[in-house]
């Protein structure tokens, strides 16, 4: 499946598996929509107890809270985590030279011993609440470098990012650019809802998940807008993918621009991408790569054209209380035209129908 890289032996990405819960909607019934390594996901929140067995010595980063870092982490790591939500810097839990047994980790059980060449083994073990997906990576490979981030309304969370030594000299700017899209992001539309964030070092790009963003360093700021959507607000990315990967795109611009101090960057494109309905008759059958793909392009110039007749403000209040309203629910397309359209006070179908089911610039 797309997404399950890895490095030689001793990086693994995991960001797909199966088998899944579908997903029962009320207006489309049983989502039986097959994965086909292309599009995305429509699934249901639940709760997600994981428990992971790998060699002592790994690091591990995934979705969810470890619960049980008394047996997995060693006591120098749990001390250096443990001063984490009390200080602006970035803190080091585990160098490189530290990811051996014993170490960064405890040295494990040599009743969990499951390979030939005798090895022991950890097990993590991870929850995750109100969550629709679980992933995770490991490595012996990782160093772990941790900061907090202050969310709006919220006491501070934890970020962690596990990452290799390419990684070293960047990792305060990197880790910096995570904390401020937490923090920016839940200043704008709804606070971040989960107890902490994960960022791990992969081979195959970027790729979002609960809690939880898989990068190798070139996309943040767009992955972790996803944790609104649809991670907060559960769209369906393969029917619908301009509700998630549309918004990312435009909302991207706005995180840099706070974070840089430079102008909003436009992303207009006259990439044929554009060139298609977002919404067509076929959207309630089977998920189409080609609408998927559209997505991500024409929502950025319907949002610049939307805050140009309302105002940017307004326009970004509304969007507050769409986010906010359908928070760990599941909307349509019509879903976010009405809840804009009540937020705003106006009907605005006529603007909808230009931007959504056709392709008038």
């Amino acid at each position: 499946a797309l997404r399950q890289g890895r490095w030689g032996h001793d990086v693994f990405q995991v960001a797909q598996w199966y088998p899944r819960v579908a997903m029962l909607d009320d207006i489309a019934g049983w989502d039986t929509s097959a994965y086909d390594a292309e599009l995305e996901f429509f699934n249901p929140f639940g709760r997600f107890d994981i428990r992971l067995t790998l060699p002592a010595g790994w690091l591990v980063g995934a979705t969810g809270l470890l619960v049980n870092a008394d047996s997995v982490l060693s006591q120098q790591t749990r001390q250096r985590l443990a001063t984490v939500l009390h200080s602006d810097s970035a803190i080091v839990i585990a160098s490189i030279a530290e990811t051996k047994a014993g170490e960064a980790t405890s040295t494990g059980m040599p009743s969990l011993v499951r390979s030939t060449n005798g090895r022991s083994m950890l097990m993590w073990h991870f929850v995750a609440d109100s969550v629709s997906a679980f992933a995770w990576g490991a490595s012996d490979r990782y160093a772990w470098t941790s900061v907090r981030a202050v969310i709006p309304g919220r006491a501070p969370i934890p970020v962690h990012w596990f990452h290799t030594t390419k990684w070293t000299p960047e990792r305060e700017s990197q880790l910096d650019e995570v904390r401020h899209s937490l923090e920016f992001n839940s200043g704008l539309l709804v606070p971040y809802a989960y107890p902490q964030h994960t960022l791990i070092d992969v081979p195959e790009g970027g790729m979002e998940n609960p809690m939880l963003t898989m990068s190798d360093g070139t996309r943040h700021v767009h992955e972790l807008w996803h944790q609104w959507f649809p991670m907060m607000v559960g769209t369906d990315e393969s029917r619908y993918a301009f509700l998630d990967e549309g918004f990312a795109n435009s909302l991207s611009g706005t995180t840099v621009a706070a974070h840089t101090g430079q102008p909003r960057a436009s992303t207009f494109t006259s990439h044929p991408r554009m060139l298609f309905p977002l919404l067509t008759r076929e959207d309630p059958q089977s998920p189409n790569i080609f609408l998927a793909l559209y997505g991500y392009g024409r929502p950025a110039p319907m949002f610049r054209a939307l805050a140009d007749v309302v105002g940017h403000d307004r326009m970004i209040a509304a969007l507050r209380e769409y986010t906010a309203v359908w928070q760990f629910k599941h909307p349509t397309p019509w879903d976010f035209m009405f809840t804009m359209d009540h937020a705003l006070e106006r009907d605005l179908s006529a603007f909808w129908y230009k931007w959504l089911f056709t392709t008038e610039p």
